[in-house]
């Protein structure tokens, strides 16, 4: 999953979100990095990779062009299924 926040202090208030929500489910974080810089954080799980992006970090890595060959899967803000 590959996502945006507007600002620093937005992408690490993402990436603790994500983090408790997945504690609080019982879901194991298996790897975590880039908190302490808050322009790119990663979670991953085993079976979900997440990438919390700023907006600036999101371009420069260009992950979407790595993997431009899949489907892309949109979802609405609180919603658990796709559109």
């Amino acid at each position: 999953m590959i996502c945006s926040a507007s600002s620093e202090r937005a992408v690490k208030a993402l990436g603790e979100h994500v983090e408790k929500s997945l504690r609080e489910k019982k879901i194991r974080i298996l790897d975590r990095e880039g908190l302490a810089r808050q322009t790119w954080i990663l979670i991953g799980t085993g079976d979900v990779i997440i990438h919390i992006f700023h907006p600036q970090a999101r371009e420069f890595y260009n992950l979407e062009g790595l993997w431009s060959d899949l489907p892309r899967v949109k979802f609405e803000a609180g919603s658990a299924t796709p559109l």
